[in-house]
């Protein structure tokens, strides 16, 4: 496929991450016509700017800097890691997301607690305006995400009891929690 003119390596990330330019120069804190204006050529991109793009995207800023948008991007924290919009997303979560101790089993389970009373009123919604059928689709299109990162590993057992799983998942995680402290300890 033949390259269209005025690509630039802030074009492939674009595309790759999945963001207008608006987008991005929201993400560093500039305006769009700079984002366009390093696109089209007209401005060389800075370091800072490089920089920024690479903080918030994941990156790497010296393929930024290099200006050599044929060739494939890689990532900011393992440039041997082609860049991909997974590693956009990652990064993404890394900067929003408020930063959780790993070992902090509570917090695991208020997230699942919101995400649990979300997912219940989201379907009562979808259902009274009649579009459950669409509120399933997009549900089984995120527990098959689910899968393809984390697959299912069978140890919890399949209950309907809701206060079941919870028990057994906090078990679960605690047990998790000791082995890390273990393995924490032992390096």
């Amino acid at each position: 496929m033949r390259p269209s003119l005025g690509k630039s390596p802030v074009t492939v990330l674009r595309s790759i991450a999945g963001l207008t330019q608006q987008q991005l120069a929201d993400l560093v804190d500039c305006s769009r016509l700079t984002i366009q204006a390093i696109e089209s050529g007209k401005l060389r991109i800075s370091e800072r700017m490089a920089e920024k793009i690479s903080l918030h995207t994941d990156a790497s800023m010296n393929w930024l800097l290099a200006n050599k948008y044929k060739v494939a991007p890689v990532c900011d924290h393992d440039p041997k890691l082609p860049y991909t919009p997974e590693a956009f997303k990652m990064r993404r979560a890394d900067i929003t997301a408020p930063r959780v101790h790993p070992l902090d089993v509570v917090s695991i389970k208020l997230d699942l607690v919101v995400a649990y009373r979300r997912l219940c009123d989201a379907a009562r919604q979808a259902y009274r305006s009649d579009k459950i059928i669409y509120f399933n689709y997009i549900l089984r299109e995120f527990l098959e995400e689910l899968d393809k990162r984390w697959p299912d590993s069978k140890e919890l057992k399949h209950s309907m009891d809701v206060a079941e799983i919870a028990a057994e998942s906090g078990n679960l995680f605690e047990k998790a929690a000791q082995e890390r402290r273990r393995s924490k300890s032992r390096k």
